[in-house]
């Protein structure tokens, strides 16, 4: 491709506070969706045993019961396991199912909810988690429990994958990966993207606009590829704070391959150290949660994350007081 308008060499960029991710969490985008350009098939509207996404409604445990009130907690069991906790994602080990089950939380992001109640939530509920032992449906309705606990769920419908073409996204975190290390990072301004059905690929870099023209070869319909050519960026004189990030989604739009699952969708450069990560327009912020690269098995599981800047700590597998991404 060639790329026109003021290139300048991508600098280190500065990850949202706490959050240095080792094992990159999950749950972005989970499994193996198929990203497509049309629309995709109409997913299953009831569970299938305890596979699929699940929203906790309540949990118990000898502590009392959970205030969910200003939180969403989620699981997903499936080929990829994990889900979001207050201010995180994580990983889990899934074995068994209806009857017996064990879930183990194997990793997870390390951003710091300014409310520490979020965050004592959030460890009590992955401790919790690892202590359950039986898994029982009833419709929609999957509780999972253990010595002490209770875990309520409500089924989540899957929705429709987004097609790639003729979506209006939203830049939602810039993801790097760089051999077994990454990190998420925030998005600064109105960074959007829109592949036309035209073949013209326009958009916003977080203050400079571009425009360009892609071809998708979808040869490989779940994680197709797409060329994208003459990529040009405006003149517009941007602050300082935004060079990283427009430098970032100039190389990704280089050339890459998109993966979507729902109303997220992934772009991965095809040099594979960096990507995007974007939702449809109009849908809810999530915590930051990238794809899994390596997910480290651990034995305990903890946060301690409530250190000056949000800085977490991070420890060996088996430390019950930090997190388990080394």
């Amino acid at each position: 491709m060639r790329r026109t308008g003021h290139p300048t060499p991508l600098s280190p960029r500065r990850a949202l506070p706490g959050l240095a991710v080792t094992a990159l969490a999950v749950l972005l985008l989970s499994g193996c969706a198929t990203a497509g350009t049309g629309p995709a098939a109409q997913p299953a509207e009831t569970p299938d045993g305890v596979t699929g996404e699940w929203t906790l409604t309540s949990g118990t445990d000898d502590a009392g019961s959970y205030d969910l009130s200003a939180t969403t907690i989620t699981l997903t069991i499936g080929d990829t396991s994990g889900g979001s906790t207050p201010c995180n994602s994580y990983g889990a080990d899934v074995t068994g199912g209806l009857g017996d089950i064990t879930v183990t939380p194997t990793f997870q992001t390390e951003m710091a909810c300014v409310d520490q109640s979020l965050m004592d939530l959030e460890k009590r509920y992955l401790t919790d988690l690892a202590l359950v032992d039986t898994a029982d449906v009833d419709g929609s309705v999957l509780q999972l429990s253990g010595a002490d606990v209770v875990l309520t769920y409500e089924f989540v419908v899957p929705i429709e994958n987004s097609p790639i073409v003729g979506t209006a996204w939203v830049l939602d975190s810039l993801v790097l990966t760089r051999g077994a290390d990454g990190s998420a990072s925030s998005v600064i301004g109105d960074a959007t993207l829109l592949l036309r059905e035209d073949g013209v690929i326009e958009g916003n870099a977080g203050c400079r606009g571009f425009s360009g023209t892609y071809e998708i070869d979808d040869s490989d319909a779940a994680r197709p590829t797409v060329d994208v050519s003459d990529l040009v960026l405006d003149a517009a004189d941007c602050p300082a704070e935004f060079l990283d990030q427009e430098n970032q989604v100039e190389l990704v739009l280089d050339d890459f391959f998109a993966e979507v699952q729902g109303d997220r969708m992934r772009l991965t450069a095809d040099f594979q150290e960096m990507g995007l990560v974007y939702r449809v327009a109009g849908t809810e912020v999530l915590p930051p949660a990238v794809l899994p690269t390596t997910g480290v098995p651990c034995e305990g599981l903890g946060v301690d994350s409530g250190s000056e800047a949000g800085n977490g700590t991070t420890g060996s597998a088996g430390d019950p007081d930090v997190l388990c991404t080394n």
